[in-house]
Formats: structure tokens, C-alpha cells, sequence
């Protein structure tokens, strides 16, 4: 088949000061298999001040379809937004600037498509998380695990299947039929998505011969403020959108509340026991998704410990979240929805040049 009767594939990669990580995803993307005169990569900035657009900017002769969308809103969702409304893909993908992408990640993305046909909407691959240093090693393991994410498949699973969430890849008419993402939502505005995409009755696979790497936080203090963060934006997301959370979102909240009951029980009974043998449950459950891991003894101590803070620091997030929504639901009224993504720009028969110039 020749190139230019390939699809064209759009990916949106939001950043704000990236310019540490943004050079192995864009290498990562010159290596594609796919031809990367098939791929338009729209880097959506809020405003970096660390040199971020520079580095873009030096990838255009390897990546042709590069192009640089400027974010004065300087968030996430906003990002995802004016990228989807600045491409022309047959297929629009979102990847995160703390990533990189497999040779065959494209390939594989628009294979996937053409084989499932039309009953995929959405189609995503598995994370493999890796991280930097002593605690950016142990993170990374431990947020594979069940036992830390929950049921969240494209984490683990190495199962072709239907899911509730993935970040991955969509057909352009999704966003045409159901709109884009609620710039409401610093966080789970992807979630939210996706599941607004399942009421509409469209269909998310996960197919896990789509790879990607992960670059997570690289300290615990970093990964406890972001799963803190989560945890809050778990209750301000539920709070707008009924329907768009799963139930593993809300069980740190439930491991704090149930855990600050049961020691109050045993205190008012004056029985330790009362307390001691649900810890002990919770116990074993910390030490089976510390194990299979291959950690070193050090790193195993350092994954049993920092699994319940984790979990606890999602959950106190939630209760921030519940005691903060009413100043949170008064600042999100008045909000209007972006544009129906039915007025987004032609799809691929368009020509990708004058390809480093801003939109």
C-alpha cells in the first residue's frame, strides 16, 4: 500500500515545561514504523518557559507533520481541546510528554482499527511503567499492581479486551458525536471522556501488542501529591459527572474511613482485637501486591511501606475533595462546553507542510 493512501494519524501531546522528557517521546516517534509523513504531531504548550517549544522545534526535519499549538489556558484538558480542534487525522490519539512510544505503536494502533472495524471507538495499549532512582523504581512497580490500581487493565493486563478507560486512540467522528473534554476537570477529564464515549454506545478496547513506557514520579513525596491530587479530583469529577468514576476510585476513600472507625470502635469497646485482625487483612494485602515484583529485600521494605501511604493519600484526598466541592461546584457554574467537535478541520487528505509554524 503506499504512503499517502495510509491513514493520518493525529497525536496530542500536552506539555508545559517538558523539555527534560519531550526528546525521547519525539524520538521515540522518528523511530515510528509507521511512515511519519503519516503522522501529525501537534505539541499543545502552555506556555513553557524552560525551552520546550525549542526542542519541538528541532524535530520538525525528522517528524514533517510537527506543529506547535499554543495552550494559554496552561491545563491539561484545554490542551487536549485546541490539539483535537488543530488536527486532521482519521485518527487523533492523546500521549503524554513523560512517555515514550514503541517502533510499532502506530502501526499497531491503526492495524487494530482496521481489524476490529467499527466496533471500536477507542483503542489503547498497556503502560510499562519505569522509573529513575530508588523510589522511581519501586513506584513503578508498585503502581502495575492490582492491589495499588485496582481493576485499572491498561496498567497490567495482557488481554485483547473491552474496557472502561484507556489514553489511547479514537476515531475522528467520536469527537463529533459526543463532543470534547470538560475543561472543568484539571484531572479524570479522560475518564469523564470515556465514559460519556460508553453511554453514547461507543466501544474502548485495550489491545496490549500497543506499548507504551511511562515516566513516573520519581520520589515518593511526588507520587503521594499526585495520588492526593487524584483522590480529590475523584470526588470533584463524581460531583459533576455522576456516571463517570468506577467503583475502585472510591475504595482508598473507604481503607481511610473504614480504617478511622474501626480503631474508634476499638477504642470505645477498649478491644484491640477489634482493630488488630482487620490490619492484619490489609497487611496481607500489602505484602501480596509488594510481591512478584523482583524487588530487592530494601526495595521490598520500601514498597510495603509506601503501598498503604499511597492508598492513603488518595483517600485523604477524597476527603479534602468532599469537604472542598461546594467552593469547587460554585466556581464551575456558568461553564460552557468547547465547541461540538463536529466543526474540526478536515481529516487526512489534507498536505502536512509549513509543518513547524504555530496554529
Amino acid at each position: 500500500m503506499a504512503t499517502r493512501q495510509l491513514p493520518l494519524v493525529s497525536l496530542v501531546v500536552a506539555t508545559r515545561n517538558e523539555a527534560k522528557h519531550l526528546p525521547a517521546l519525539l524520538e521515540s516517534l522518528a523511530a515510528s514504523e509507521y511512515p511519519v509523513e503519516r503522522i501529525e504531531v501537534l505539541i499543545v504548550d502552555g506556555e513553557s518557559t524552560d525551552g520546550t517549544r525549542e526542542v519541538a522545534q528541532g524535530y520538525v526535519s525528522r517528524l514533517p507533520g510537527l506543529r506547535i499549538v499554543p495552550n494559554p489556558r496552561r491545563i491539561t484538558p484545554a490542551a487536549f481541546n485546541r490539539g483535537i480542534e488543530a488536527s486532521h487525522g482519521d485518527y487523533v490519539g492523546l500521549v503524554s510528554g513523560h512517555s515514550t512510544l514503541s517502533p510499532s505503536y502506530v502501526a499497531e494502533t491503526v492495524a487494530a482499527f482496521e481489524r476490529l472495524g467499527a466496533e471500536a471507538d477507542c483503542i489503547g495499549g498497556v503502560y510499562t511503567n519505569v522509573g529513575e532512582g530508588f523510589w522511581g523504581e519501586v513506584i513503578a512497580r508498585l503502581i502495575s499492581s492490582p492491589a495499588v490500581v485496582g481493576n485499572a487493565k491498561f496498567r497490567f493486563s495482557q488481554q485483547e479486551q473491552r474496557v472502561d478507560t484507556v489514553t489511547g486512540t479514537y476515531r475522528r467522528e467520536v469527537y463529533a458525536r459526543i463532543g470534547l473534554y470538560d475543561e472543568r476537570l484539571l484531572r479524570n477529564q479522560d475518564n469523564e471522556f470515556n465514559a460519556r464515549l460508553r453511554r453514547a454506545g461507543g466501544k474502548i478496547f485495550l489491545v496490549p501488542r500497543i506499548r507504551m513506557a511511562y515516566q513516573v514520579r520519581g520520589t515518593l513525596r511526588g507520587a503521594l501529591t499526585q495520588f492526593f491530587r487524584n483522590g480529590k479530583w475523584t470526588i470533584y469529577t463524581q460531583l459533576l459527572h455522576p456516571y463517570a468514576m468506577s467503583l475502585r476510585h472510591f475504595v482508598p476513600l473507604g481503607f481511610v474511613v473504614g480504617g478511622v472507625g474501626v480503631v474508634a470502635l476499638a477504642v470505645a469497646l477498649g478491644n484491640p482485637w477489634v482493630a488488630v485482625v482487620p490490619a492484619a487483612l490489609y497487611g496481607a494485602v500489602v505484602l501480596r501486591g509488594a510481591s512478584g515484583h523482583g524487588f530487592a529485600p530494601r526495595q521490598l521494605a520500601a514498597a510495603v511501606v509506601a503501598q498503604p501511604l499511597l492508598h492513603f493519600a488518595y483517600g485523604i484526598g477524597s476527603l479534602v475533595g468532599i469537604a472542598t466541592s461546594p467552593r469547587f461546584l460554585a466556581r464551575s457554574r456558568g461553564y460552557t462546553p468547547p465547541r461540538s467537535g463536529a466543526s474540526l478541520g478536515a481529516s487526512a487528505g489534507v498536505a502536512l507542510t509549513d509543518s513547524s509554524r504555530e496554529v
